[in-house]
């Protein structure tokens, strides 16, 4: 069986539900309150989040996640 593929997109109710199961929803809301605006509009009124784009990698960056960390977080919230 081999590694199961990265979406390269989920719902954001996807994602916030992966983060909440991860424990990671308050952490990310906390560097989003303090991200900018652009970052705050993008993360309220998305109905979809782009694994690879930048303002995922600036949370990951942010919460001290790996890529590794991060593709597993999609995978699981491809599945919610």
């Amino acid at each position: 069986m081999g590694v199961e593929p990265v979406p390269p997109v989920v719902s954001a109710r996807q994602l916030r539900l992966g983060l909440l199961q991860d424990g990671l929803l308050d952490e990310t809301e906390a560097y989003i309150a303090g991200a900018g605006r652009e970052v705050q509009i993008a993360f309220e009124y998305a109905v979809e989040l782009e694994r690879y784009h930048p303002f995922i990698a600036g949370a990951a960056a942010a919460l001290g996640l790996s890529q590794d960390q991060v593709d597993g977080m999609f995978r699981r919230a491809a599945r919610l």
